[in-house]
């Protein structure tokens, strides 16, 4: 029982990086920016789990992703 519950978060887990490999846009998002909170949304939507922005960056950072920030310029004074 523990064997299959394991099989069946793993397929989970990589279904989720799947996703994170298209962009935002592809889900119904404004911007082709990843962030954790935008991560924690499609997964809670897709498989009804729901995880804080806080946590999943540190579990998609554990899996080698990292969320994406747009860079900051400076503004001309």
């Amino acid at each position: 029982l523990l064997a299959l519950a394991r099989r069946t978060r793993e397929k989970r887990e990589a279904e989720a990086r799947g996703w994170l490999l298209k962009t935002p846009t592809e889900f119904g998002f404004r911007t082709d920016l990843w962030t954790a909170a935008r991560a924690a949304q499609l997964i809670r939507d897709r498989l009804g789990v729901a995880f804080h922005p806080s946590c999943l960056r540190e579990w998609l950072t554990k899996r080698g992703c990292s969320p994406q920030k747009p860079a900051r310029r400076m503004r001309r004074r």
